[in-house]
């Protein structure tokens, strides 16, 4: 994450989303949010601010309210008072990410939720999950694997993933059976047309978690979730027919 990334419509399905799971699941009663946050690059990343009927989260008007109101800070320790106002108890990790670093951070991060019980744990890297040449836009999977067997269960570690230029659909089922494999636990996802998100549900929660999957992809056309429906995945290595892109296994093996 970024500070400059702060208020545009990503953030608006992800702030809805994680407001939407945490309220929703009795189970969770806290949010822990590792913003892995790097230095703005003065990309024009951030500059879609336009809240329309088709994105994700327009429905939550005291969010779209809070997100119009703070954007201009560029500052992505604001959020943190959008959810106390919703009385979700929410903490932030707060050193910045360094790719030269990131063992150090991350045995910090696992550390600041060993043992919490009942939270869901928001995980922010730029672009995504693990590839071949991993930077510090990128969550390795040893990373992600320390920090959900850190916390207690029950609990809920949600990833964002930016889509990279690939066959979307054979993207989100590829990176299901891989999370799965390295993870050794169920793992579901909601996606736009711009990202998806990865849920790793933690105990007794995961019919309740995809439950709330399937309501809140209902609420909004552009949603799509996959709840059960990957293990039926067949691994193939080859993208569906009329696609012609890289598949996850070329993106992620050197």
């Amino acid at each position: 994450m970024k500070h400059q990334y702060f208020g545009d419509t990503r953030d608006l399905f992800k702030y809805d989303l994680i407001t939407r799971l945490v309220l929703d699941i009795p189970d969770l009663s806290r949010l822990i949010i590792i913003p892995m946050l790097t230095a703005d690059d003065g990309s024009p990343g951030g500059g879609r601010t336009m809240f329309r009927e088709s994105h994700a989260g327009y429905l939550n008007k005291v969010l779209t309210s809070f997100l119009a109101a703070n954007r201009g800070s560029r500052d992505i320790t604001r959020i943190v008072q959008y959810f106390r106002d919703c009385g979700i108890c929410m903490d932030m990790f707060g050193p910045p990410f360094l790719s030269h670093g990131r063992e150090g951070y991350f045995s910090s991060a696992a550390t600041f939720c060993r043992g919490v019980q009942g939270a869901l744990i928001f995980i922010d890297p730029d672009n995504g999950l693990e590839v071949k040449r991993s930077g510090e836009k990128h969550l390795l999977f040893s990373e992600l694997l320390a920090v959900c067997t850190a916390a207690a269960a029950p609990s809920l570690t949600v990833v964002y993933q930016h889509f990279p230029r690939v066959c979307r659909e054979v993207y989100v089922q590829e990176r299901l059976v891989q999370l799965r494999e390295r993870c050794r636990q169920t793992i579901l996802a909601v996606a736009d047309n711009q990202v998806v998100f990865f849920l790793l549900p933690s105990g007794d929660i995961e019919d309740k978690v995809a439950s709330v999957l399937l309501r809140y992809a209902g609420e909004y056309r552009v949603l799509r979730s996959w709840t059960k429906t990957f293990f039926r995945y067949r691994r193939s290595g080859r993208s569906s027919p009329g696609c012609r892109c890289q598949t996850i296994s070329q993106l992620c093996q050197g």
